[in-house]
Formats: C-alpha cells, sequence, structure tokens
C-alpha cells in the first residue's frame, strides 16, 4: 500500500468518526430535552404533594407522633447517581468525590454508612475511594424508566430504615446547568418540617382550604412517601439530563478534534499527491530530454 493510499485509508476513517460523533449529539440532545421537560412537569407534581402536607400541618403544634420523628439514629443512607457509560469526562469522579467528601464532613464513621450507587462506573470510582457500596442499580435508559428505578430505591431505603435504623439519608448527584454541571448534596431523611411548617403559614394559593377527613398521620406519611418518590425521580432526571449534557459537550470537542485532523490528513493528502504528480511530470520531462538527445545525436 502506497503512502497515498495510506492517507485516503485515514481520510475515510476520519470521515466514518466524524458521522458518529455528529449522530451521539444529536442523540444527546434529545435525550437533554427529553428529561429536562420531565422535570418541567415535576414542579406542578411536587407543589401538589407540598400543599397537601401545608393542608395536613396546619393548626397542629406537636409533630413527635408524626412519621420520621422519634430517636436520633447514627446510621446514614447515601444515594449517589452516577454513570453507566462512559464519554462524559469526570462526571463519575466528581460526584463520587463529592459524595464521600460530604459523608466524611457529616461525621459519620464508616461502617455507619449504606451506600446505593445508581451507575456502574460510579460504584467503581466510589471503591478506588475506599468508600464500600452495598448496593448497585443500572441507571435508567428513558425517562418512562425513571420510575421502577426510583420504586425500587424507595424499596431499599425502606428495607435499610426498618433493618438497620437509619437516621438519616442523603441523595448525591449532578445538578444540570446550561453552563454546566454541578455536584449536588439534598438531605432527604430526617424531613425538614420547618419548611412544611413555613408553606404551611403561607396564605393559600385558592378561596378556601381544603380538608381531610381520614387520619393525619396516615395522610401525612402517604404524602411523605410521595415527598421522598419526588425527590429521587428529580435527582434522577437531573442526573441524567448532566450526563447527556456532559456527553454532548465531549462530542463536540472530539468533533472539533476530529474536523483539525481531517484537515490535517486532507493537506497531506493534497501534498503528497502533488509531490507524486510533480515526480512524474519530472520523470517525462527527463525522458523526453534523453529521446530528444538521442535523436539529435543520431542526425549529428
Amino acid at each position: 500500500m502506497t503512502a497515498l493510499d495510506e492517507l485516503r485509508h485515514a481520510i475515510e476513517t476520519v470521515e466514518d468518526l466524524q458521522s458518529i460523533a455528529r449522530t451521539m449529539k444529536a442523540l444527546a440532545a434529545a435525550s437533554i430535552r427529553q428529561y429536562e421537560r420531565a422535570l418541567e412537569s415535576l414542579v406542578e407534581y411536587r407543589r401538589s404533594v407540598d400543599l397537601g402536607l401545608a393542608v395536613a400541618l396546619r393548626d397542629r403544634g406537636d409533630e413527635a407522633d408524626l412519621p420520621g420523628r422519634g430517636a436520633r439514629q447514627e446510621r446514614l443512607a447515601a444515594i449517589i447517581f452516577g454513570t453507566d457509560r462512559g464519554l462524559c469526562g469526570r462526571f463519575n469522579e466528581e460526584i463520587a468525590d463529592f459524595a464521600v467528601a460530604g459523608m466524611n464532613g457529616l461525621q459519620v464513621r464508616q461502617q455507619d454508612r449504606l451506600v446505593l450507587a445508581v451507575g456502574a462506573r460510579v460504584e467503581v470510582r466510589l471503591e478506588q475511594l475506599h468508600q464500600p457500596v452495598h448496593e448497585c442499580f443500572f441507571v435508567p435508559g428513558s425517562v418512562a424508566a425513571i420510575s421502577e428505578t426510583v420504586q425500587d430505591i424507595v424499596l431499599k431505603l425502606e428495607e435499610w430504615r426498618s433493618r438497620h435504623q437509619i437516621g438519616q439519608a442523603w441523595l448525591y448527584y449532578h445538578h444540570h446547568r446550561r453552563q454546566g454541571r454541578q455536584p449536588r448534596a439534598l438531605q432527604l431523611l430526617p424531613f425538614d418540617f420547618a419548611r412544611l411548617r413555613e408553606l404551611a403559614a403561607d396564605p393559600w394559593p385558592g378561596r378556601s382550604i381544603p380538608t381531610f377527613s381520614m387520619e393525619r398521620q396516615t395522610l401525612v406519611a402517604a404524602l411523605l412517601r410521595q415527598h421522598i418518590f419526588v425527590s429521587l425521580f428529580h435527582a434522577c432526571a437531573e442526573s441524567l439530563a448532566a450526563e447527556h449534557a456532559s456527553r454532548l459537550t465531549a462530542m463536540q470537542t472530539a468533533e472539533k478534534n476530529i474536523q483539525e485532523h481531517a484537515a490535517d490528513l486532507a493537506m497531506r493528502f493534497r501534498q503528497q499527491r502533488q509531490d507524486a504528480i510533480t515526480e512524474e511530470l519530472l520523470e517525462v520531462v527527463a525522458g523526453f530530454e534523453v529521446l530528444t538527445a538521442g535523436e539529435e545525436q543520431q542526425i549529428g
């Protein structure tokens, strides 16, 4: 294979890589939008749950018998959202480092931590940081699959609360922003009843305050379960949007590098092709001169 053939093959390979990068960019952009829409639709649902809690807690002074209240427990549960796939930069390293630093800051001993990782790659990073992972779930591949994953997390959290007497639970995930991702921590347990009290004290948005007929504690427990579900769903959707945004950025950078490499290969190909043409012309001229010189000698 000549040098020109090798360059031609390299150019074809680079063109294939460009096509792959463009396709992945399009998929990432479409995925980002679907998760952004899911987050937008979640706002009203979260507000409905909060307003329900505001009604259930209105005019109540004692919270001792409400769900989530009781003796302080030292064990901690952490749910950390990462990825199963690569091509998204230091996504998993950043959130794992952030989560471990956050748990260390809470001054909870490592043996008193129960960690659930969402994503095989973040699990690997946590193990590298010497933080054991007790459960690992696959990252959902679509908006429709988030609910099932969140339900599994809720069940696991309930199991840990009953078996290991969890005192607090934290979510660690990447917050999706237009300017880039940002690690974020959210306390899931114990419930922030002070914030709910403030919400209950706000003026009701409607003309009349709703009432309820079921037992207050049962209603609050059901609404708090929905509060946990919404918080987990929001964290998962945010993490997925941030993941695809990171992948989009990585593909944009890769496409730029591929374009620069393609331009360099094209320039080298044109130069070598021109050199080959020049060499062939010189050979033709040299041959012509030899033939001309031979004919002159014969004539002389």
